[in-house]
Parts: structure tokens; C-alpha cells; sequence
């Protein structure tokens, strides 16, 4: 093993393996550890943006990459951005920024933008069973996450909207399904309707 101390400290070390730790004695190809306040990361100064590139032996270009450009993490493949979860925590596939549709722009969302047939949202189930893919819409009155509090008649327990670029903007609605409580809900009982227009 080789070593580099600080005040008698190994800072890098490198074992009979050819493993690189820093700040400890590594136990994979390169091991990065931080004790205390301060975040172990990686800081580039003359760019702007920091990005880790992975690439296999005999691979000549178009390695992923994982980077960051702001407050962004952002991961590209084959030299093109593919995925970003932007500052406001907004998971953004083919776009680096969010697009308004049905007037919101969500705080949380999984946008997905493309010029092909690649802007779609695929769920499928393989199962020897009569099991089908789902999507779930959940809706609580309690203003914090996983705690429970029950819904009243009336509310809306989940939309769908189809809207159409009317030549400005993505904000008008040419159908909708919306689903609301109908009546008194209780422990497993949720009476409900479905609005169709």
C-alpha cells in the first residue's frame, strides 16, 4: 500500500489492489469518505458545471454523465441530457425546464417533453395473474406527507385533463375526468362519482 499523511493521518491511500481511498482505506476501485460538517463532493472551479463521467474499456465517446450546472443534477447519455431533477425538485425528462400545461406548473412533477412519440408514459405488467398496471391518484387534508386526515364530500380526489395548444399556450382544456367524494367517507368506505366533460 502507499499512503499520503497529513498530521499523521493517511489523506489518500492506495492498496496492494490498486483501490484509491480518500480520507479512508478504500473498499471498492475509488472510496471517498468524510467525517464532521463538512460534505465530501466534487468541486470544479473552472467550469461551469461539475460532471462525473463514466465509460467502459474501449468506449470512444458518449459516456453517461452525471453533473450538476446550478442547482440541477443532471444525468446525459450518448453527449445529450436526458434527465434533470431541477432546484424546485421537478423530475424533467427530454427538457431542462418545466412547461405549464392546464395553467400549473407543479412545485413536484415528472415532466416528459419530446418532438417523436418518445412524450408518453408507459406502465406495463408482466404477471401470470389477472393483475393489471396501475396509476394511482391519492388525495389527504392533512398538509403533511404520509399523515391522515380524512377527505370531505365534495372534495376532488383526482384530475385528468387533455388540453391543446390554441396557439399560445398549453392552458385549455378540450376534455376532463375528474373524480370526487360523494357522500360521507369513513374507515374503508369512500363514496364516490366520476365527472366526465
Amino acid at each position: 500500500s502507499i499512503g499520503l499523511s497529513t498530521a499523521g493521518t493517511n489523506a489518500i491511500l492506495i492498496d496492494s489492489s490498486g483501490n484509491v481511498g480518500v480520507g479512508i482505506t478504500p473498499t471498492t476501485r475509488f472510496h471517498v469518505y468524510q467525517t464532521g460538517s463538512t460534505q465530501a463532493g466534487l468541486i470544479e472551479t473552472s467550469q461551469s458545471a461539475s460532471v462525473l463521467n463514466f465509460k467502459s474499456t474501449g468506449q470512444s465517446s458518449g459516456q453517461p454523465q452525471l453533473g450538476c450546472a446550478a442547482s440541477d443534477m443532471i444525468l446525459n447519455t450518448n453527449g445529450s441530457e436526458r434527465l434533470r431533477i431541477d432546484s424546485s425538485g421537478r423530475l424533467l425528462v427530454g427538457t431542462s425546464s418545466a412547461l405549464s400545461v392546464n395553467n400549473i406548473t407543479a412545485g413536484v412533477e415528472v415532466h416528459s417533453t419530446a418532438t417523436t412519440n418518445g412524450a408518453s408514459l408507459s406502465i406495463a405488467r408482466f404477471n401470470n395473474d389477472g393483475g393489471a398496471p396501475q396509476l394511482n391518484l391519492g388525495k389527504s387534508r392533512n398538509a403533511t406527507i404520509a399523515a391522515g386526515t380524512i377527505v370531505q364530500n365534495g372534495d376532488e380526489l383526482g384530475h385528468i385533463s387533455f388540453n391543446g395548444d390554441d396557439g399560445t399556450d398549453l392552458s385549455t382544456s378540450a376534455a376532463r375526468i375528474r373524480a370526487f367524494v360523494d357522500g360521507t367517507p369513513g374507515a374503508n368506505n369512500m363514496p364516490g362519482r366520476l365527472e366526465f366533460s
